[in-house]
């Protein structure tokens, strides 16, 4: 991906994929008491999505 438009519109990037997994999205909950746990969570896609997505989660 070219980084010049992305730096033209001041998105913040990160070299770091842990960061890049951890923040891919806005709506998952981040408990910055276990970021470790948070960050493995990210990594194999198991977080729960919070807010408004709460509707379309399956019943469990």
């Amino acid at each position: 991906i070219a980084q010049a438009p992305h730096a033209a519109r001041g998105d913040a990037f990160a070299l770091n994929p842990l960061i890049k997994v951890a923040f891919a999205d806005n709506n998952l909950s981040f408990d910055w008491a276990n970021p470790r746990e948070c960050i493995a969570k990210g990594a194999i896609r198991e977080f729960m999505p919070s807010g408004e997505r709460d509707l379309i989660n399956p019943a469990l």
